[in-house]
């Protein structure tokens, strides 16, 4: 007998203008606090570009009234609402939102990217996490590798939304090739 088994990976397209887009990267150019891209570890969170290498924003916060965050959240509430609608078994997990920190990304070279296997839910304050989300701001060539469901292509304006637990681990598609800016973030129990 066979069964689809659904990958709980929501996808949506256009949720961001290409102008939306087009601000967003404008932003992180010429904003002055970009970063090596940290991972967590067991001593902390640190810079490991065997791991992870790339330009960011590191933990920006959605609270703050920026037309970063502003953005964002046009793009991402909406999407947020229709996982919510498709996928009712996440009312069963008690009181849940859009976690305030999220982090900014840009990948330029083939030695850039999240290189390792990894999902985002683990120790300390990542062990709330339910859900992750991404956009991305441009059409790039490399996407979003999944262990156990098909790459996402990074396309302008696409949103995913995951479960953050080990059965979405994942990582970005290797060899980097070319430039790929997302914005990245969580959803938590509250």
């Amino acid at each position: 007998m066979t069964m689809t088994i659904p990958t709980f990976i929501g996808q949506y397209d256009d949720v961001l203008s290409q102008e939306d887009c087009d601000i967003l990267i404008d932003e992180f150019e010429k904003h002055p606090n970009k970063i090596e891209g940290y991972v967590w570890t067991e001593e902390g969170t640190s810079y490991h570009p065997e791991r992870k290498k790339a330009r960011e924003l590191h933990r920006q916060s959605l609270t703050e009234d920026n037309i970063i965050n502003k953005i964002v959240l046009k793009g991402l509430n909406p999407c947020m609402k229709l996982y919510d609608e498709e996928f009712e078994q996440l009312q069963y997990n008690g009181n849940w939102g859009i976690d305030r920190w999220f982090n900014f990304q840009k990948y330029e070279d083939e030695t850039d990217g999240f290189k390792i296997w990894h999902c985002e839910h683990g120790m300390g304050n990542s062990s709330y996490r339910i859900l992750a989300w991404m956009i991305y701001l441009n059409d790039a060539i490399s996407g979003t590798e999944f262990q156990m469901y098909p790459t996402v292509e990074a396309k302008r304006g696409r949103c995913l939304i995951w479960p953050s637990q080990f059965t979405h681990t994942h990582r970005s598609e290797i060899p980097n090739q070319g430039l790929k800016y997302l914005v990245t973030g969580w959803v938590s129990l509250m």
